[in-house]
C-alpha cells in the first residue's frame, strides 16, 4: 500500500538538503531514501519534484511518498521466535498494540531468554511467513500488566517515538496503593535517580531527573486504594517510586522494603500493583487518534470487588 509522508518545513529545518531531512528527521533508511527518489512523485517540494541534494525553504511542503515500508527479511528480529500466544489489541499495517500479562519481559532478560514478549511477537510473524522487525515504543516493568505498543516499520517507529518524545502519546495506568490519601488527586514532582546495587531501584534525589506523575483515587478499599495515575515523564519505575516515596506504596511491591514489608504467601496480589489500562496516541500515517484499553487482570479484579 502506498503511503505519504508530509512535512511542513520549519526554520531550524530550513537550508537542510532534502536526504539529511528524510534520513535525520523523518527516520527514513537510505534504502527508502534511494527508491523514492527514483519515482516521477517521490520526492515533492510544493507537489513539483525535487532532487535529494534541494534545500527546501522554511513553509515548504515536503512529500514523500513510498510504497513498502517493510523491513524485508535482513530487518527482522535477530531473536529466537516463541510461539506462546499473544493478546492483541489492535493490528494493522503500522502498529502492533498488545495486553502483556504480568511477569513476562518486553525484551530478553535473565531467566526469559527464549520467551519474552519481543520472542512472542517474532514467533507471530514467523508462523505467518512474514518479515517484520517490531520495535517496542516504550516499555513496562516485568511484574506490569498491560498495554505495550510496536511500530512494525521504521517511519512509524520514528514518528511514534517523537509522539512519545513530545508527551503527545499519553499512557494512563491503574495502581492498587497502600494507606489512606489525604488528597484524593494531585502530582507527585519527587526527582528520581538510580540507587546503586542490584536489583536496579530508584531514590529520591533533589539532584535526579525531573518526573512527573498525576494521580486520581478512585475508589478506596480497607487499607488500599484504587488510584489511576499519569505519567508526564517516563522515568524508571516511576509510579511505584512516587507512590512509595509519598507514603503510598503499591501493594505487592517488593523493590521498595523501607516503605514496605516483604511480603509472605498470603499477599493478596504477588507482584507490584501496576497495570497499564489505556494508551492514546496519534496513528503515525492516517493522524486519527487511537485509544487503546487493556481490560483488569484476574490479580487485579479479585482485590476490586
Amino acid at each position: 500500500m502506498r503511503k505519504s509522508i508530509t512535512l511542513l518545513v520549519t526554520d531550524q529545518l530550513a537550508g537542510c538538503m532534502i536526504k539529511e531531512i528524510l534520513r535525520q528527521h523523518l527516520g527514513l533508511t537510505a534504502r527508502q531514501v534511494s527508491r523514492a527518489k527514483f519515482r516521477s512523485d517521490g520526492i515533492c517540494v510544493n507537489g513539483k519534484q525535487e532532487f535529494v541534494t534541494y534545500r527546501p525553504a522554511a513553509g515548504d511542503l515536503l512529500e514523500v511518498r513510498l510504497d513498502d515500508l517493510a523491513d524485508g527479511p535482513a530487518g527482522s528480529m535477530n531473536l529466537a521466535p516463541s510461539f506462546r500466544p499473544l493478546h492483541i489489541i489492535l493490528e494493522d499495517e503500522d502498529l502492533l498494540v498488545l495486553d502483556k500479562p504480568a511477569g513476562l519481559s518486553v525484551h530478553p532478560c535473565g531467566s526469559q531468554q527464549i520467551d519474552s514478549l519481543a520472542n512472542r511477537v517474532v514467533g507471530y510473524y514467523q508462523k505467518q511467513g512474514l518479515f517484520v522487525r517490531a520495535r517496542v515504543i516504550g516499555r513496562l516493568d516485568q511484574d506490569t500488566s498491560g498495554i505495550v505498543l510496536f511500530a512494525k516499520n521504521q517511519v512509524a517507529a520514528y514518528r511514534l517515538t517523537e509522539q512519545r518524545r513530545q508527551n503527545h502519546l499519553e499512557k494512563q495506568y491503574l495502581a492498587i496503593a497502600k494507606g489512606t490519601f489525604v488528597e484524593k488527586q494531585g502530582i507527585l514532582c519527587t526527582p528520581l535517580s538510580k540507587a546503586p546495587g542490584l536489583p536496579p531501584r530508584m531514590t529520591a534525589d533533589q539532584d535526579g531527573k525531573y518526573a512527573e506523575t498525576h494521580y486520581t483515587v478512585l475508589k478506596e478499599y480497607p487499607g488500599y486504594n484504587l488510584v489511576r495515575c499519569r505519567l508526564v515523564t517516563g522515568r524508571m519505575h516511576q509510579i511505584r517510586a512516587h507512590m512509595a516515596f509519598a507514603g503510598h506504596p503499591l501493594l505487592g511491591d517488593p523493590l521498595y522494603p523501607d516503605v514496605l514489608p516483604t511480603l509472605d504467601q498470603d499477599s493478596p496480589i504477588a507482584r507490584a500493583a501496576l497495570h497499564c489500562e489505556q494508551l492514546i496516541f496519534t496513528h503515525p500515517f492516517t493522524g486519527k487518534i487511537i485509544s487503546c484499553t487493556a481490560p483488569v487482570p484476574e490479580d487485579f479484579s479479585r482485590l476490586l470487588i
